[in-house]
């Protein structure tokens, strides 16, 4: 993974099925000041009427994430990160509960909060890593286990895995564990920090269930079904492996330890006793079996750490738990951790069984590999419950232990892409030769949401099928998923895969329904598909004991059967093939060379393509064909050969490349072109894709800890000329990020709860600077400066969730901004910019919930003042009676002829506009009841609408002249079914738009943006998808090339935001996604700067209200250049030609020696609003500058028209401290001037007595602020 979260939260589950509902509703409860909502379960298909209440403009909310109050896991930085000369110390000193010398802050923190006064701290990961040149430890039969040594090792390994510097601390529970964990990353000593994590478990030999009657034939029927009890054993032909001729050493798996780390094993179960690793040393009886009692009578447990590998009395294994009983959310009763890994819950016996239950041994199953040994690491307690600290524990106990395999049948049961200390543990075993194997999970989700599954390199991660080949359906998927194998499918009957059963378990207390025989169970889930996978693995190395990571990878990728169709969605290469993996040649891409990546490719441009290729059983050279079936790229060398890279796998045609041809007629972004690669001399074909088009800004996306369902802002909020993003998370943060992907200083921002809310930002106290407001589900609206300070009176509390973006707008005629928001209370606030409550306001929406609509502002009736429009739903009664808009004006009356009702609740926003061109505006709203309205300001229709779509509208509409023609359009999106959206793009008249609608593969609730993204002069229409997808069309409703972008899972309601960040005249797009990041793409090449409606709701104010100027009335100070006159006797210092030019820019005008010469000063360049004053307040060698733009007159310099400057004043210096105010005579009336506007002033130097010398500088600010 490229980037990892500084601080995760999630909830983990072990992967068996026992009780998965198709759909279904799940109950949360609000915060204090919210109310008890009822929301839909996430796996859940879409409905004909989704739940109005469910999210940020209809973000689903996830599951509540568990973790132990009171501790937290740190992850330290190396010690050459720190300077102090301790640095080379292991920053932990464990007989003390604090850190050493090179961690001074953390030390600091640690003492002073009473909550650490008791703290305990201790390392989290414990033992001995293994010599990697020495004896492996032999098993039980006395065999050598294969040393790994001998590994045929692709990469090398990492030398320092960062294991040894994560730490564990316990303190009082009252201290808030999120809140230490922020405080701890402040002191920039910690690499990571997190909660740790409650996770709960996720389920033709004689044998009875096999072929019990030794007729030769798969035995059927042990539970009534029609097909094979042991149908998975059958699919991987696992039996025809064992005796393959393709078979060079063993193909069962013999002394092949691998690990199983779960909720432990019932080691005396008589269908797997005999294959149970033993660690010799520890076998202090001898009898090569654990027996967990003390040697004194007779058993293993002599209390002494034989092996000296850190871990005393681990005969077979070790259990992991910390906490025997969870109740209410947190561990109830503690325990320490042990020798013995009796499986009490029932998972981990049954995943084992697959692997490694015995064969020919006339009783019950046959494991896909029965003669391993598995390593019983129990990391889940009896509960099928454990913190994320016990399983990355037992992780690096079984590589440390020497297991090649390590099964992993658990993962989060909601998204959590980033877990640093599971990764690092991954990591670590990966290093050292063993291959990890990863359940992909049963939520039916995308699995790059889901760490450590999405771990590209270092981790299998394996979906489920069932006994037809087909997906199961609740299996993950997506391209990280890599093979799939049998597991089953939902609902009792589902419950497919046998295996053994432990006694006294949960599963034999509580699942009897599922009991075949007496020591037998039938479940299903991804965690029945990792151990087959697990045990082909472990075949291949049986077969061949130095095969690397990779190879074995290849070798079970290669060797998957094909699906009978293709899946709907990536469920991997095929379905786990014992036999085939064993025996047939193979051969795999492991990297390429990119062709000119990730920008637009011109007519006639050539390019080499070269690859290296992973082989196995057979060897270069050879001769390779390459082919693509995209239309406009020709080959002028389609074949090349390949040669081994000496005694490696490995084989390439670095001398000999293939040569390709781009053959259309434009510029281009190609996307993701396929490739096929074929193989002659073995007849193998390899697929692979290349993509060339859309660019990751570089240090995006950026992941944070949750959904964002927020639409991004884009703002320069630092006055630097560069944007920032500014976007709230479901994680209760809003995050502020520089172009380069670096966060801001004082960001980002943590509140109550998540942030569903899209934010503002508009300069709310007047002084030059950006603010920033948003809503929260805490009933709070947060105002912070720039710099991430709180604004004084805020924030503002209502009286209930807020999902509503706040609108910016001067509703008093102050000249300064007002905040207008929506609420779950059902009513529509409004503050000054200090936090007083607006007279009038707040205004009911009787019995609608205003929370997901968010306001619109503009002057509907002409009068000068704006009006304040939202939409409102009412959920609970057969028939809505409050599904309406309403408008109010400025003093909180209602406008006449409002507010408006519909036909259900609304989602969307209101979008303001003069459509007919007579000057007066009009109102635009979607519904979900399946029609667009348009209404005039008084309420009446507009002639042509309500037009219905025949499906839900929760996206908001979105206004611009799409063709050219000069009268404007609107286009927003909606819902037809769960694998299917729309957008609708309509004239004035209602008439659709040529080439409109188009289709997503999903729902779209996103809102639209609109732009010329290209630079051809033609505007183009974009919003993100359920689907995973962006879109991109042209005005006529073809597709743009390139478009989609594709992320790694939903973009719920985000909308997307385009603008030029980095200011290189190339435009970004950027987007939230509920796969926990903020996306950013650029185009990469030069486009207009043309963006009616850029964003969401049109502009920084949110006030979906649309008009030329996308800034009102500032988003984006002027683009000015500076310059002094003359210049022989004066110079400027300290400004970038070009530059935004804000109240933070300080620059210098230097005497040159010619102290008595007066200077001007010229400010000249883009144009700027009309109504705007520049200046500050004067102060020590500060110039005070006040005026007005507007036409100018009698220009004395002679440097500018008199339609692009004013004379703004003159001064003079009234003491050696400080100058004076100048008198100020504005030339011309506050009115609109066209084309550009410039601001200059002079100055009379003082004489050089006065400066005291012959050179000095005057210091100089300059800004705007509204007039």
């Amino acid at each position: 993974m490229s980037s990892r979260l500084r601080f995760v939260t999630f909830f983990v589950t072990i992967l068996a099925l026992l009780f998965y509902p198709a759909s279904g509703e799940a109950v949360f409860t609000e915060p204090a000041g919210g109310s008890e909502t009822s929301l839909p379960d996430p796996r859940a298909k879409v409905s004909p009427k989704p739940d109005p209440l469910r999210g940020a403009s209809g973000a689903e909310k996830p599951e509540e994430l568990k973790y132990l109050p009171g501790r937290v896991l740190i992850k330290l930085k190396p010690p050459d990160a720190f300077s102090s000369a301790a640095a080379t110390t292991n920053a932990l000193n464990p007989s003390q509960s604090h850190f050493d010398s090179n961690t001074p802050k953390l030390n600091q923190l640690l003492t002073s909060k009473p909550s650490l006064a008791n703290a305990k701290m201790e390392p989290i990961f414990r033992g001995k890593k293994p010599d990697r040149h020495s004896e492996a430890p032999k098993n039980l039969a006395g065999s050598f286990v294969p040393p790994k040594a001998g590994l045929r090792m692709t990469e090398p390994p990492a030398e320092d895995d960062g294991l040894d510097r994560w730490r564990k601390l316990d303190f009082d529970s009252s201290e808030d564990v999120e809140a230490l964990c922020s405080e701890i990353m402040a002191t920039g000593e910690a690499e990571y920090c997190q909660p740790d994590y409650m996770m709960e478990a996720h389920v033709l030999p004689n044998d009875t269930y096999v072929d019990g009657n030794q007729d030769g034939n798969w035995d059927t029927g042990a539970w009534g079904q029609t097909f094979e009890n042991m149908w998975g054993l059958k699919m991987v032909q696992a039996v025809d492996a064992w005796d393959a001729a393709g078979c060079t050493n063993n193909c069962r798996g013999e002394g092949v330890i691998v690990a199983v780390v779960d909720s432990g094993l019932d080691y005396n179960h008589p269908d797997i006793q005999g294959n149970v690793f033993v660690n010799a040393l520890e076998d202090i009886n001898n009898n090569g079996r654990l027996d967990p009692t003390s040697s004194s009578e007779g058993g293993d447990f002599d209390g002494i750490d034989n092996d000296g590998n850190g871990f005393i009395d681990d005969v077979s294994g070790y259990d992991f738990t910390t906490c025997a009983t969870f109740s209410g959310g947190a561990c109830s009763q503690t325990k320490l951790r042990d020798p013995d890994p009796l499986d009490g819950f029932g998972h981990g016996t049954h995943v084992s069984g697959t692997i490694a239950a015995a064969a020919n041994n006339g009783i019950g199953i046959a494991g896909v590999a029965p003669q391993t040994r598995i390593l019983p690491v129990k990391g889940l307690n009896d509960q099928g419950s454990g913190f994320t600290s016990d399983l990355a524990g037992g992780i690096n106990y079984a590589a440390n232990v020497g297991a090649r395999v390590i099964n992993n049948s658990w993962g989060c049961q909601s998204p959590c892409p980033s877990n640093p200390v599971v990764e690092d543990a991954v990591r670590a075993a990966y290093n050292g030769g063993a291959v990890v194997i990863f359940a992909a999970g049963n939520e039916n989700l995308d699995v790059s949401n889901f760490s450590p599954q999405n771990m590209d390199v270092e981790v299998v991660t394996v979906a489920a099928v069932d006994h037809l080949r087909q997906k199961a359906s609740f299996s993950n998927f997506g391209d990280l998923v890599d093979i799939a194998a049998p597991g089953g499918t939902s609902g009792t009957s589902g419950q497919t895969i046998l295996s053994l059963l432990a006694a006294g378990s949960y599963f034999e207390n509580n699942l009897s329904f599922l009991i075949v025989g007496t020591d037998y169970l039938r479940i299903s889930g991804t965690s029945m598909s990792a151990p087959h996978v697990s045990a082909v693995a472990a075949i291949l190395i049986g077969n061949d004991p130095q095969i690397s990571q990779e190879e074995i990878v290849g070798r079970l990728v290669a060797g998957a059967s094909p699906f009978p169709s293709t899946p709907s969605v990536p469920i991997g290469e095929g379905i786990v093939n014992a036999y085939a993996s064993l025996t047939e040649p193979f051969a795999r891409v492991s990297s390429y060379q990119k062709f000119p990546a990730d920008q637009y490719v011109v007519p006639q441009q050539e390019w080499e393509l070269s690859f290296r290729i992973l082989l196995d059983n057979f060897t270069a050279p050879f001769t390779a064909t390459l082919s693509t079936n995209h239309p406009n790229i020709q080959f002028n060398q389609s074949q090349a050969q390949f040669l081994q890279e000496g005694t490696s796998p490995f084989a390439n045609n670095d001398d000999s490349k293939f040569q390709l041809i781009y053959a259309g007629t434009e510029p281009v972004l190609l996307g993701d072109v396929p490739f096929n690669l074929h193989i002659d001399v073995v007849n193998i074909d390899l697929s692979t894709t290349i993509r060339l088009g859309i660019l990751n800004l570089p240090g995006w996306p950026k992941l944070t800890g949750a959904q964002v369902p927020a639409s991004p802002a884009l703002a320069d909020l630092d006055g630097d000329g560069t944007m920032e993003v500014v976007v709230g998370s479901m994680d209760k943060k809003v995050y502020a990020w520089h172009t380069d992907g670096s966060l801001v200083t004082g960001w980002p921002k943590t509140v109550g709860h998540w942030v569903r809310s899209s934010p503002a930002v508009g300069d709310l106290n007047g002084d030059g600077t950006m603010e920033v407001v948003v809503g929260s589900d805490d009933a709070n609206v947060y105002a912070w400066h720039a710099d991430g300070t709180p604004v004084t009176g805020w924030p503002r509390v209502t009286g209930s969730n807020i999902r509503s973006s706040p609108a910016l707008a001067d509703l008093d005629g102050d000249a300064m901004l007002e905040v207008v928001i929506g609420s779950l209370d059902k009513n529509v606030y409004a503050w000054h910019a200090n936090g007083a409550v607006v007279a009038g306001w707040p205004q009911s929406t009787g019995d609608g919930y205003a929370d997901l609509s968010s306001p619109a502002i503009g002057d509907l009736d002409g009068d000068g003042s704006p009006e304040v429009l939202v939409g409102t739903l009412h959920a609970g009664v057969s028939v809505p009676v409050d599904n309406k808009v309403y408008a109010w004006h400025a003093d909180g009356t209602i406008v006449n002829g409002w507010p408006k009702q519909i036909g259900d609740w609304i989602q969307s926003s209101p979008a303001i506009a003069d459509l007919d061109g007579d000057g007066k505006l009009e109102v635009v709203i979607g519904g979900m009841d399946g029609s667009v309205y348009a209404w005039h300001a008084d309420g009446t229709p507009v002639a042509g609408w309500p037009i219905p779509v025949g499906a839900q509208v929760g996206s908001s509409a979105s206004i611009a002249d799409l063709n050219g023609d000069g009268s404007l359009e609107i286009v927003v999106g909606s819902t037809i079914s769960a694998t299917e959206g729309k957008v609708f793009a309509w004239h004035v008249n209602g008439m659709a738009v040529t080439g409109w609608p188009v289709t997503t593969g999903d729902r779209v609730e996103s809102s639209p943006a609109i732009a010329d993204l290209d630079g051809d002069g033609t505007l183009e229409v974009l919003v993100g998808s359920y689907d995973n997808k962006v879109y991109a069309w042209h005005a006529n409703g073809s597709a743009v090339a390139g478009w989609p972008v594709q992320t790694s899972y939903r973009i719920s309601v985000s909308s997307p935001a385009i603008g030029d960040l980095d200011g290189n005249g190339m435009l970004e797009v950027v987007i939230g996604s509920d796969d926990f990041k903020v996306h950013v793409w650029t185009l990469p090449e030069t486009a207009a700067d043309t963006k009616p409606w850029p964003m969401f709701h049109h502009d920084l104010w949110h006030t979906g209200f649309f008009h030329l100027d996308t800034c009102p009335p500032v988003c984006e100070p002027p683009i000015l250049s500076i310059s002094v006159t003359p210049a022989a006797s004066w110079s400027i210092g300290n400004v970038v030609e070009e530059q935004m030019i804000g109240p933070s820019n300080l620059f210098t005008v230097t005497n040159n020696g010619n102290v008595t010469e007066a200077f001007t000063l010229s400010i000249s360049g883009a144009s700027a609003p009309s109504g705007w004053l520049a200046g500050t307040s004067p102060g020590a060698d500060t110039f005070a500058m006040k005026g007005l733009f507007g036409p100018a007159s009698g220009d004395p310099t002679g440097l500018f028209s008199t339609d692009d400057a004013i004379l703004i004043g003159s001064g003079s210096r009234a003491s050696s401290t400080q100058f004076g105010d100048p008198t100020l005579t504005p030339n011309g009336a506050n009115v609109a001037v066209a084309n550009e506007r410039g601001l200059w002033f002079q100055f009379q130097a003082p004489t050089s007595t006065q400066y005291g010398g012959t050179q000095q500088s005057v210091a100089v600010v300059v800004g705007a602020e509204q007039a």
